[in-house]
């Protein structure tokens, strides 16, 4: 999958228009999303009911992935190839610099590869942690995450709404700046599984909701900013160096895990495992990543304020929409409804009416006479 992503996106970046690129990535991951959502509700239900167990459960969704992998491949046999603008002169050398040779470009692929090695230091463990630390058992460890995809389905095409309107950069801002929820929410839930599931299910939804704001504002970026003639380069180095970066920092930060094991001691009465160790960095780094995210340029994009200033009036008018719908109720029927006590408000009186004929005809000239008619 990652060897065919810069390919695939290269193939979209020359199908689809720059003017409401945002709004195409968040339509497709509002989708993708509630897919994910019901594929992997679905599983969890399946797997929690197998008479076998885990292991021949698992083989079934393995084949069943197998296939519709399969049945996506060929799906993209009757897609025409776009017309593509070849490099003048194609030289190796040229076409694997230019992407850092753009100031823009290279500030992103550094951020990137900064922000892959701060989400993967504690990302690939969590699911352990529920399992290990928790006590959570499989089912809900998969209903926890199968209810995460649907906060960002709910969320994605106002997503890719926001990302066209104001620019990618604010909207990278954000979600960066959010990341850091939901592994400081894990470092607090206490080792009750019942308990820690509903605490954690707005959390995950909150942390799904992140997760596609970013791959928006990423997608966007990268098709923005790579020419057609070097666009699969541009991706490559976008994703795939930082893809590396997140590879290797998951094979180090499991080496750590494993040697923390046994490391259990208490502060302040609270509970501290190698699984809080491992999480308390991935903290500080997604923090600080957070930070690092706004060297990240984009010219035509509105500034960050500008959209916390539109997200926090939009919610104002949300609430007063909802609390004018909710109290509007005409006096013949909210009368046999009125509480104990409550008196409707007084009408306020109308005013008379007074004709055209009568003003005209007024005796007295003067000004405050005829302004009191």
């Amino acid at each position: 999958a990652d060897f065919c992503h810069p390919l695939w996106m290269s193939w979209m970046g020359d199908y689809l228009p720059k003017l409401g690129l945002g709004r195409f990535w968040g339509q497709r991951h509002l989708w993708m999303h509630w897919a994910a959502a019901a594929a992997l509700g679905l599983a969890a239900v399946y797997v929690s009911g197998h008479p076998g167990g885990i292991k021949p459960a698992f083989a079934v969704l393995g084949v069943i992935a197998a296939v519709c992998g399969v049945v996506d491949l060929l799906v993209f046999l009757k897609v025409d190839e776009p017309p593509v603008q070849p490099s003048p002169s194609p030289r190796l050398r040229d076409i694997l610099a230019a992407p850092f040779q753009q100031r823009e470009f290279r500030r992103f692929i550094g951020f990137s590869c900064f922000w892959h090695f701060a989400a993967m230091t504690g990302a690939p463990f969590i699911g352990l942690f529920l399992l290990e630390y928790v006590g959570m058992d499989l089912f809900h460890v998969m209903l926890l995450w199968a209810t995460s995809w649907i906060g960002g389905a709910l969320t994605a095409s106002r997503l890719g709404w926001l990302a066209d309107k104001f620019g990618h950069r604010p909207l990278l801002v954000l979600s960066i700046g959010f990341k850091s929820a939901l592994m400081i929410a894990l470092l607090f839930v206490p080792a009750n599984p019942t308990l820690t599931f509903w605490l954690l299910i707005p959390v995950f939804m909150l942390d799904a909701l992140l997760n596609a704001g970013i791959a928006i504002a990423q997608h966007g970026f990268l098709l923005s900013y790579s020419p057609s003639e070097n666009r699969a380069m541009y991706i490559a180095a976008g994703t795939a160096i930082a893809g590396m970066v997140g590879g290797a920092t998951s094979i180090g930060s499991g080496f750590a895990l494993r040697s923390l094991a046994g490391w259990d001691f208490s502060f302040l009465a609270v509970g501290v495992s190698h699984f809080h160790v491992l999480f308390s960095v991935s903290v500080a780094l997604r923090l600080l990543a957070a930070v690092l995210v706004l060297r990240v340029e984009e010219s035509e994009a509105s500034p960050t304020g500008e959209v916390v200033t539109h997200l926090w009036h939009a919610a104002q008018r949300r609430l007063q929409r909802l609390a004018h719908v909710t109290w509007r109720v005409d006096t013949p029927a909210k009368a046999p409804r009125l509480l104990a006590g409550e008196s409707a408000l007084p009408r306020r009186p109308r005013p008379r009416k007074v004709p055209w004929r009568d003003i005209v005809q007024a005796d007295d000239p003067s000004h405050e006479s005829r302004t009191t008619v």
